[in-house]
């Protein structure tokens, strides 16, 4: 699904305006299916970026209230986000609670300074500007308003939907330190995002742990 057609769908079910702006764009990183697919279920609900990309590129600050369309790597929508906050702080002041709310890892502070410390500086690299401390960070806080999947169950079943018609399901089992991963899809198109869903809902339960699909 193109981000137009996403964006068609949402306007049609929500009554917004078709000519309200949105961006769409895929999560920078190296596993951008991931956090889209931590963002599809819920579990990361937030996203940080350096404010002096915005400023040295020119481009407009998200603001309150702002859409945009998740890509995969893949270039197909999965969802349609809509910024509830948005502030810029310090990096060594951005919260133990925002960090949780990306979702990632074992959602602590640390974890979430040392993948943004090589994240930013990523970033940032070309420009006049380099990350410390004291790097101004533009810290999102989103909801999913539109979503091509749902995923439902407390496990250890789950059920995933497109659409609002039932098209694929995973079963996850924990035993000892490993966790087995079995997942039911008949369309062979979208299985590449359903795993993904499947692998994130292990990580938001199990992180750490080794994951054998079965």
């Amino acid at each position: 699904m193109t981000d137009k057609q996403m964006w068609e769908l949402y306007c049609l079910s929500s009554g917004t305006s078709v000519d309200t702006e949105y961006e769409a764009w895929e999560y920078g990183s190296s596993k951008p299916d991931n956090l889209c697919a931590l963002t599809v279920l819920g579990v990361k609900t937030g996203t940080a970026s350096p404010y002096d990309l915005y400023v040295f590129e020119g481009e407009e600050v998200p603001e309150l209230g702002c859409y945009s369309i998740i890509m995969d790597s893949k270039g197909q929508a999965q969802c349609i986000i809509r910024d509830t906050s948005v502030t810029v702080v310090p990096f060594d002041e951005v919260s133990a609670e925002h960090a949780a709310s990306e979702g990632e890892g074992d959602r602590s502070l640390k974890y979430w300074r040392d993948v943004h410390t090589t994240f930013l500086s990523g970033e940032l690299e070309g420009t006049p500007y380099s990350f410390n401390n004291k790097t101004p960070v533009l810290c999102e806080r989103f909801e999913v308003v539109f979503s091509n999947f749902t995923v439902e169950g407390n496990g250890p079943s789950y059920t995933v939907y497109c659409l609002g018609k039932e098209c694929a399901s995973f079963a996850i089992e924990k035993k000892n330190d490993s966790v087995f991963l079995s997942i039911n899809c008949s369309d062979s198109s979208s299985f590449y995002f359903i795993k993904e869903l499947a692998l994130a809902k292990v990580e938001s339960l199990y992180y750490g742990l080794k994951v054998e699909l079965v």
